[in-house]
């Protein structure tokens, strides 16, 4: 079953910050000292914010949690992982600000074999959880 990401728009606009100042930084520098800047350099800086815009609108609309027969697949833009239900023992609630593959404040951490493998963040956790717990007949709940 595939699970769409909680998306924050707090977390968001955390992302959209930067990446909007960045090209404002270089248009001033830009406009400081045009002679500093040659064609080729403004060529990379405007591809390299173009790949950045790209990467990061990837990671927010292709993003998904995808449970399969034997395994938890996470798509996070262009990451790719995979964990077989086997190797999972806890899932613990969380709430902060730090990230993984999670665009919401609240997240669920995912341990493997004991140890935090990653957070996740479904949009529709109860159904989540409980399909993962189908999934895991041992899964161990913290702080639920």
């Amino acid at each position: 079953m595939k699970y769409e990401l909680k998306k924050d728009k707090s977390m968001l606009i955390m992302i959209l910050i930067p990446l909007l100042i960045a090209p404002l930084i270089t248009l001033l520098a830009l406009a400081s000292e045009p002679q500093a800047f040659t064609s080729i350099d403004f060529l990379i800086t405007i591809f390299t914010y173009i790949a950045l815009f790209y990467l990061i609108y990837g990671f927010y609309q292709k993003s998904y949690y995808l449970l399969e027969e034997d395994q938890l697949i996470v798509k996070f833009g262009i990451i790719k992982m995979k964990l077989a239900y086997d190797q999972i023992t806890d899932i613990k609630k969380v709430s902060h600000w730090w990230s993984s593959v999670a665009l919401s404040k609240d997240k669920i951490g995912i341990y493997k074999n004991g140890r935090l493998w990653n957070y996740l963040g479904p949009k529709d956790e109860e159904g989540f959880i409980k399909a993962l717990k189908q999934k895991v007949k041992s899964l161990n709940l913290i702080d639920f």
